[in-house]
Formats: C-alpha cells, structure tokens, sequence
C-alpha cells in the first residue's frame, strides 16, 4: 500500500512538474518561432525600403546631373562677364528648370573666385555673398572630384529659408569660345 502511495505522489509530483515545465518549453518553442518569422519579416521591410531609398537617390542624382547638363547647355561658350550681364534672361531658364523638378530648390553658377554669376532664386545675384569658404566650394579646387554631395549647409541668403545640400560646385576652367 505504501508502494502504491509512493507511486501516485511520485506521479503527482511529476505532473506538477510537467505541467510548469511543458507550458514553459511550449512557450520558449513558440517565442523562438516567432522571433525568426519577425526578423525575417524586418529584413524583408528593411530591403524593400532600401530599395525605394535607391531608387529615389538614382531619381534625384539623374535629376540633378539633367539639371547640370541642361544649365551647362545654356551658358555653354559663355564668359562670366556676359552671363552677369545676361542674369534676368538666365535666371528665368534657370527658374525654368528648377520648377519642373520638384527635387531641386535653387541652382546656382558660381564663378572660380566663388562669386555668384546668376541664379534661379533671384533675378539679380547679390554681389557680395561668396563661396569660397565653403566646403562644396573647396572640395573642387584641387582636383576634380565629380559629382559631389556636401553636407548641410545654413544658407546665408535671404531666399534661401531651409539648410541645404549642395549636389555640385565644379570650378574647373570651362572652355570659352574666342571672339577674335
């Protein structure tokens, strides 16, 4: 009888115990399944926003290089001192272009001293506002270093209301047609 006794409280016990140890497991399975299906779920969002946020870095870059290539048609053969002349009639094309493309805010042609020659943001470029201490002014200087993307930066002009980046300052020399 004490044998039989032994056995049922031995197997109480043992349920007792199972019956914390198998919720627990059940639990720890199910958690660790569950933790694999929300990581591979986060690596899914994570790689479709990736590649939106390539594509729209293409987009914007393909824009911008447009934006240079049409602004550089434009003056194409020009010298600096005709395109301060010619500041309203350059500023409408430049403003042209800059509303057709919702990724740009402003474009500006800097001279080699890093003085504004004209502008999409004013018909008249203040002349005492300067780039040369600028770093995406800088940054070309040395060498040709391409398409470049600087950091933000404060603008110093009244038009200019909300920090920048500026996508490219190129001040190597640029072929001038000779009127001789």
């Amino acid at each position: 009888m004490r044998s039989a006794r032994r056995s049922a409280i031995r197997l109480l016990q043992l349920m007792a115990v199972a019956s914390v140890v198998l919720p627990l497991v059940l639990f720890a399975c199910a958690a660790w399944l569950n933790y694999g299906h929300e990581l591979k779920v986060a690596d899914d969002r994570i790689e479709r926003s990736l590649d939106i946020l390539h594509e729209h870095t293409l987009k914007v870059f393909q824009t911008v290089e447009r934006a240079i290539a049409e602004v550089d048609e434009i003056v194409r053969g020009m010298p600096d001192e005709e395109i301060r002349e010619q500041q309203p009639r350059l500023h409408e094309r430049m403003k042209r272009i800059v509303d057709s493309l919702p990724q740009l805010r402003a474009i500006f042609l800097i001279d080699r001293d890093g003085q504004p020659l004209v502008s999409s943001q004013f018909v008249q470029v203040p002349a005492d506002q300067r780039a040369r201490e600028r770093s995406f002014f800088n940054v070309h200087i040395a060498d040709d270093v391409g398409t470049y993307v600087s950091e933000v930066v404060e603008p110093r002009l009244a038009g200019l209301a909300r920090p920048f980046s500026c996508f490219r300052a190129d001040v190597r020399p640029r072929k001038v047609r000779s009127t001789a």
